[in-house]
């Protein structure tokens, strides 16, 4: 049964983080994972608020860069079941131990809850337990429910399993691969994830509470911040919109940046293919426009360093070898990889 509540937590943590729909965008390049999460600011009537996208881990970095963005709303609106006094910041929680597996900060031992201008948009405990019973339902129920509905989606369980593995101390993969480890397969499985929690108590009625408590303390703001889970951002966008308000910039902020596993070299993943698709455009893109500019292409001696690369690209192959490049029988380039080995042929 702790397996399963664990399963359970971890869905809620970091679901939903492969699409932009859903405030959260993962990227890979040769080098490094890269997860974002976004913040949108929504404007009527002289009035702004932001949408802060949270996950419950991530680097350093990230939460003292939303730390410092609080400092500057009137007020910043949290999810949190329970008040940071019900929830201390101490070893034991999933998301701490996940935190601790992943070697990655928790939110709820980084975010400053002690600023004056954040005001707790969630139900305490006692509240959500009075919510529960009035369902006619318990956490334990809700979570039953719940992690059955994962673990009837094989495509889902499965995978997850590995992810609790890790959580629970049981890998002995290295701190870049339990990383790469949770990323491949919780942003893969997004879509996923999503079926398991749309529509549910635990989304829509702290959403409609949240936004209660918001518009009760709104006279006398003019720019306010609304900082909750991913899979509740579509829905609080929507009902933004239906008041009025008109969502005018987004920007993203890195909550997890990590140096990627040697073993990921060794073998090409979609996103690694897709990225060679990428480069091989760019490169042949900056050959063209050397042709353009010499009347030729580049000489077999001169090679890619001759042209002029966006620095954007790093044009190493999945193995972290820079790209070969030859002038065929027809004096047009070829641009190619020496694959796993290193070796020509």
């Amino acid at each position: 049964m702790k397996n399963l509540y664990l399963l359970v937590a971890l869905l809620g943590m970091v679901s939903a983080t492969y699409s932009e729909e859903y405030s959260f965008r993962y990227s890979e390049n040769f080098e490094e994972g890269l997860l974002e999460t976004e913040i949108s600011s929504f404007e009527k009537d002289g009035l702004s608020i932001d949408l802060v996208a949270a996950i419950h881990l991530g680097n350093k970095e990230y939460y003292d860069e939303l730390n410092e963005t609080f400092k500057s709303y009137d007020a910043l609106f949290y999810e949190m079941i329970g008040t940071p006094q019900e929830i201390e910041c101490k070893a034991g929680g999933p998301v701490l131990r996940f935190a601790e597996a992943l070697q990655f900060k928790s939110q709820v031992c980084s975010i400053d809850y002690s600023s004056k201008n954040l005001v707790h948009a969630d139900y305490t405990s006692a509240e959500f337990q009075n919510e529960l019973k009035k369902r006619n339902t318990s956490i334990n129920q809700l979570m039953q429910e719940l992690g059955k509905q994962v673990i009837q989606d094989k495509e889902l369980f499965e995978p997850l399993m590995s992810v609790t593995e890790i959580v629970m101390g049981r890998s002995r993969l290295t701190i870049p691969e339990r990383r790469h480890t949770v990323a491949t397969i919780l942003f893969s499985k997004a879509t996923g994830l999503l079926r398991v929690f749309n529509g549910s108590f635990l989304i829509e009625a702290r959403n409609e509470h949240a936004l209660n408590i918001m518009y009760k303390n709104l006279p006398g703001k003019k720019r306010v911040g609304l900082y909750y889970g991913a899979l509740h951002m579509n829905s609080l966008k929507k009902e933004l919109s239906k008041r009025g308000f008109i969502e005018k910039r987004t920007r993203w902020v890195t909550a997890w940046k990590f140096a990627l596993p040697r073993c990921y070299y060794n073998s090409l993943t979609p996103a690694s293919l897709e990225y060679m698709r990428n480069d091989r455009i760019a490169i042949m893109k900056a050959l063209n426009e050397f042709k353009a500019k010499k009347g030729r292409f580049p000489s077999a001696e001169e090679g890619l360093s001759a042209v002029k690369l966006s620095q954007s690209y790093q044009y190493h192959d999945p193995w972290g070898r820079p790209y070969q490049y030859q002038l065929n029988e027809e004096s047009l380039p070829v641009v190619f990889s020496l694959g796993l080995d290193g070796k020509a042929g």
